[in-house]
């Protein structure tokens, strides 16, 4: 895994010059891709697992929606989100990631993966996308989908990618048979309400009930990151999907309707 991170280093490095960056406006980063470098998160990040982690920030497993001053207007916009994604035909049965899932069927439709847009989904959710835009990383720092968890489905127990960002879940639609852990606490979802947390501590997922759990999911940029930081993580996630996700696209964001929709996902 750790084969990318001096091209990487060097490249933030080019970068950082050329836009008159201090050099110390990145350290939390750096350090960040040096202990990930040196196969030494555990030292740092326990009891969270992340694939890529960052020194400094905040830990803690769930966030609530007050402390963000967004989290107001992207459910506000949650009517128009429900509209397109009618519109678009739903999220349709897909595959389901058999080293996540013991039973069920879990599907999504991707806007974005890995901070990568697809281009065609993001089209079709043209109010979806503006709400999100006003969100600081909900386009750039990670995942962004509609998931839809079919009754009967349990997703096992997983980590995230990075502690550098944030997971929003916005109910589209649950009961209080859908539940979710994060770290030690299980919380259930509430139609229109918003749930926020830490990926990188153990989660797992149960929908119970005889309906369909549907969540738009996107990823945020931790609130304590400087603008410089967020910068260079994109940088960060172009360099990792560079050299690890090259085949991936070909599945999560082909340019035909199937592959977008059909397709494994993470939480």
């Amino acid at each position: 895994m750790t084969d990318w991170i001096g091209g990487t280093l060097d490249t933030l490095n080019v970068w950082r010059k050329s836009e008159g960056i201090p050099d110390g406006a990145l350290e939390r980063i750096v350090s960040g891709l040096e202990i990930t470098g040196r196969n030494e998160i555990s030292r740092y990040a326990a009891p969270r697992d992340p694939t890529l982690f960052f020194p400094g920030l905040t830990a803690k497993a769930w966030w609530s929606p007050e402390e963000f001053d967004w989290s107001r207007k992207v459910t506000e916009a949650l009517p128009d989100m429900v509209a397109e994604l009618a519109m678009a035909g739903g999220v349709r049965t897909g595959q389901i990631q058999n080293q996540f899932t013991d039973g069920g069927n879990w599907s999504v439709l991707y806007l974005t993966c890995m901070g990568r847009k697809d281009e065609q989904g993001a089209a079709a959710f043209p109010a979806t996308w503006k709400a999100l835009s006003a969100v600081p990383g909900a386009t750039t720092a990670g995942m962004t989908y509609f998931s839809a968890i079919e009754g009967g489905t349990h997703i096992l127990p997983h980590t995230g990618f990075t502690n550098g960002h944030l997971r929003c879940h916005l109910t589209l639609a649950s009961s209080d048979e859908c539940r979710i852990r994060v770290g030690d606490e299980t919380r259930t979802w509430d139609p229109g309400g918003l749930l926020i947390f830490d990926d990188t501590y153990e989660h797992e997922v149960w929908n119970d009930s005889a309906d369909k759990r549907l969540v738009l999911l996107f990823d945020i940029f931790h609130p304590e990151l400087e603008k410089e930081e967020t910068e260079a993580l994109k940088i960060v996630f172009k360099c990792y999907r560079k050299h690890y996700m090259r085949s991936y696209w070909k599945t999560v964001l082909s340019p035909g309707d199937a592959g977008r929709r059909q397709v494994s996902a993470q939480t």
